[in-house]
């Protein structure tokens, strides 16, 4: 495979924020040889660190593991490039009801055959789960689009946010609850992962990634 562009080249040019890491496996190593790293590896730390890490495994990595019927570990360990979470436009604040755009992009290296396992495992779960998972090819890259729900938030997140709390006025019948529903888009080019909250952010990359000339985020001084 071709090496996969950096991200500036990737994204559009009207991107709003966008965290990078270009080298996942040197930035692990500086992050270990940090001082902060070297704290929390004291011998001195242990006793935390050992009911820190034991609460957060009980409590949020294994439940979310089973209700999302994923294994974390088989993703981080996809981290052997690039990595980057970027915010697009997509039609915000100019189109009225629209949002802007999420992306993560993952470029996998050379473990991109283990990413096309994953996604396949992962399309086959929710396909058995009743999701209606749609197929689209998109500058002849194939994506699945998957509709989400307000409700397909997983609970042992639900229980990180906050909830919004229900108003009604005195003589007034109470309004119908009106699900907010949402798209995830995720697909697989070459070692790339992509994955975005809408088919137009995807749009962009997608033609960035086959050859289009379309203004990237390189191209903005």
């Amino acid at each position: 495979f071709a090496a996969v562009p950096p991200v500036e080249k990737l994204l559009p040019n009207d991107t709003l924020f966008v965290c990078a890491v270009p080298d996942c496996p040197k930035f692990s190593r500086l992050v270990e040889r940090s001082p902060q790293a070297g704290l929390w590896s004291d011998a001195a730390m242990k006793p935390f660190r050992d009911k820190f890490m034991e609460k957060c495994s009980e409590e949020l990595i294994k439940p979310l593991e089973q209700e999302l019927g994923v294994k974390l570990s088989d993703y981080t360990a996809l981290l052997q490039g690039q990595f980057a979470l970027a915010v697009t436009p997509d039609g915000w604040p100019s189109q009225e009801g629209a949002e802007p755009g999420i992306v993560l992009l993952l470029d996998a290296k050379d473990k991109g055959g283990q990413l096309k396992t994953n996604l396949t495992e992962l399309r086959k779960k929710w396909s058995d789960a009743g999701k209606a998972v749609k197929t689209e090819r998109i500058r002849d890259v194939e994506f699945s689009i998957v509709p989400l729900s307000t409700n397909d938030l997983p609970a042992t997140l639900k229980k990180f946010f906050p909830q919004k709390q229900e108003i009604q006025e005195l003589g007034k019948e109470p309004e119908k609850k009106t699900e907010e529903k949402n798209e995830l888009i995720i697909g697989q080019y070459e070692s790339l992962l992509i994955l975005a909250s809408s088919v137009k952010t995807v749009e962009s990359i997608a033609a960035h990634l086959t050859g289009g000339s379309a203004p990237a985020l390189a191209d903005d001084a």
